[in-house]
């Protein structure tokens, strides 16, 4: 396959795609760019891209972790929200699970009577 050259709006994109989830043509689309389906799935199957993507996610991961903002009623919280959403899906199991990664969390021991 010859050389591959790592674009700017490919940075780009990996960034947006490690910090929002959003997929390679979602991203493309939120920066304004016009690309075809046909380039994005390309981009997307190289191991170049795989690798810029792997080192954007690295990147945010590290800057959420050394932040000194992020303390455990972050997490919790941030817990409690996602257990909220499955509970609105309708995924009950799933919900109760989180919660008792909380109490886990917490050390709550059953205080039965």
């Amino acid at each position: 396959m010859g050389n591959f050259k790592t674009e700017d709006w490919h940075l780009e994109a990996a960034d947006l795609m490690a910090r929002t989830g959003a997929s390679l043509s979602q991203a493309v689309t939120q920066l304004g760019l016009i690309k075809s389906m046909d380039e994005c799935n390309a981009l997307w199957r190289r191991s170049t891209f795989q690798r810029v993507l792997w080192e954007a996610r690295h990147r945010f991961f590290n800057e959420i972790g050394t932040n000194p903002n992020f303390k455990k009623e972050t997490a919790i919280g941030r817990l409690l929200t996602l257990a909220q959403k499955l509970e609105v899906e309708g995924k009950f199991d799933a919900a109760a699970e989180v919660v008792f990664k909380i109490k886990r969390i917490y050390h709550w021991k059953y205080q039965g009577h």
